[in-house]
């Protein structure tokens, strides 16, 4: 069973054992009671529960994601043996070189402005990351061609759908990233893209003014930024940063209604975090205190986590499991019914 750290019990292990004996449900499963489950506050919004009930019963669509994006909902380096230190260095993109004098392990000082202090490393270090790292980065490019025809693919989907691609970045990313990027893209609503809220896609290249302070990757101006740290970072912590600055232009297609009512919900249940960038709980962190993180953090929940998220929401006390049951639906009201496996 998937540990859980949640307000009630902080230690996974405590939680697991308080809720080992409930038997979680797909999400699917836990979408067929929602109706009859929420007590709306007034007939309006009984009306509203009604009719996208009935949506979900009609319209509901099971969307099977692409099997790297599955990986979000497992512990990182699962079942493997890595050093503290090189861990710690994989989660936050950090590159190996060799000069004349040794190697160097590169550590950025800021995902968003490129600056990088290379720290000395012995041989047998050097050899241990570089074993992790084959496994979890993108690979460098070796065809430039191929490159460019993964590149003009994407960038012909998401014109299709009224956005640009923009790439700036030394040379070319591999050609996984584009073809994993257009997978994921892919499973979105159409509706997701191309709105006067997302109109860029920029891959590459470092943050600037009010966004020199992001780690990794900002939403502004319309514009879903992906830094040069998460291009030639981890895969994990790409896919994931991809979908939730997705989901910080997503933030602006939600009605007033709803959005209050995520409000509330924000403020009252238990988090769940996945782990990427420092891990699960840096996640939880960043969603308390601000909203648009709690939404935009739950749009890549929403379409990465499955099953996972069913145990999770199972694991909580009934009236927090009724709380995340009604943020669910309300967010398969957005994503047009679909409902992600």
């Amino acid at each position: 069973m998937q540990k859980f750290a949640i307000e009630k019990y902080p230690n996974p292990q405590r939680a697991n054992e308080e809720n080992k004996r409930l038997r979680a449900k797909p999400l699917v499963e836990l979408f067929r009671g929602i109706g009859r489950r929420i007590m709306p506050q007034s007939q309006q919004e009984a009306g509203v529960v009604q009719a996208v009930a009935q949506s979900v019963k009609e319209n509901g669509k099971r969307v099977e994601i692409p099997s790297q994006l599955a990986q979000l909902q497992r512990p990182w380096f699962e079942g493997r043996k890595v050093d503290d230190e090189i861990e710690k260095r994989i989660r936050f993109g950090s590159r190996i070189f060799y000069s004349g004098s040794g190697w160097y392990i590169c550590k950025w000082r800021s995902g968003a402005d490129g600056t990088i202090e290379a720290i000395p490393i012995d041989e047998r270090t050097a050899q241990r990351f570089a074993e992790v790292a084959r496994d979890e980065y993108f690979p460098d490019v070796k065809d430039k061609e191929t490159a460019k025809r993964a590149c003009e693919k994407l960038s012909s989907f998401l014109s299709e759908r009224g956005v640009e691609l923009k790439t700036s970045h030394v040379g070319i990313p591999h050609e996984e990233l584009f073809e994993l990027t257009l997978s994921i893209l892919k499973i979105l609503p159409d509706h997701h893209f191309g709105h006067e809220h997302f109109k860029v896609l920029k891959l590459g290249g470092w943050g600037s003014g009010n966004y020199k302070s992001s780690l990794c990757s900002a939403y502004y101006d319309s514009i879903v930024h992906l830094f040069t740290f998460a291009i030639d970072g981890p895969r994990r912590n790409y896919m994931a940063l991809l979908l939730h600055e997705i989901g910080h232009s997503f933030v602006n297609l939600i009605n007033e209604a709803d959005l209050e009512r995520l409000g509330e919900l924000h403020r009252k249940i238990p988090k769940i975090g996945v782990d990427y960038l420092y891990g699960e709980r840096s996640r939880i962190n960043r969603q308390q205190d601000a909203l648009n993180e709690f939404i935009a953090e739950n749009y890549m929940h929403y379409v990465t986590q499955g099953k996972r998220l069913s145990n999770f929401i199972c694991s909580l006390e009934p009236q927090h499991q009724e709380m995340w049951n009604e943020l669910l639906l309300i967010y398969q009201k957005y994503f047009g019914g679909r409902i992600y496996i």
